[in-house]
């Protein structure tokens, strides 16, 4: 996956907000986003994991590396939505369960550009669809690809493919023999 140009990322990152229910709730009243992207754990980590991170101690940064090194290497967009989860299903009412769960961004869009031909739009979600207890996200990119190259083989390529899948099979089928 790291040598391809670009790489994204989008789902359930099971990241949260990292401050208590009631705040939240109040921040997300008062449209205060900021206060809110201030205690998000994979904004906190990526800050963190970026050569140039400023105020977060050695040792801690040195463990968070050792965990979660890859999350440095990607970029987001600029949160400018309320959290996207949780939510009652089928409602725009956040949790009222008895775990009362936090709101927080848990579905998220993250990319990787090696070439820097990657520029995103829009980074949203759509409120409108509410069936589930998570609010749908989308991004919208504009990718810069290189020009095709003239004797581009599909065939070779094809191939390639095909015996790599089917070594796949060999390989899975004799771990399954008796």
């Amino acid at each position: 996956m790291w040598d391809h140009n670009f790489v994204y990322v989008f789902g359930d990152l099971n990241f949260r907000v990292a401050k208590d229910n009631k705040s939240v709730r109040d921040a997300v009243r008062n449209k205060n986003l900021d206060y809110l992207r201030q205690a998000d754990e994979l904004l906190i980590l990526m800050k963190a994991l970026k050569p140039d991170a400023d105020g977060v101690a050695q040792k801690i940064k040195t463990q968070i590396k050792k965990e979660n090194q890859v999350m440095g290497e990607f970029s987001e967009g600029k949160i400018n939505f309320p959290p996207t989860y949780k939510f009652d299903k089928g409602t725009l009412h956040y949790d009222t369960s008895k775990k009362q769960r936090v709101p927080s961004w848990t579905d998220r869009i993250i990319w990787r550009d090696n070439i820097n031909s990657s520029k995103l739009l829009e980074y949203d979600a759509k409120f409108q669809v509410a069936f589930s207890d998570h609010i749908p996200v989308y991004g919208i990119f504009e990718v810069t690809a290189k020009k095709q190259v003239e004797n581009f083989n599909v065939s070779k390529i094809q191939n390639e493919y095909y015996q790599r899948q089917r070594f796949q099979s060999i390989r899975m089928d004799s771990k399954n023999r008796v």
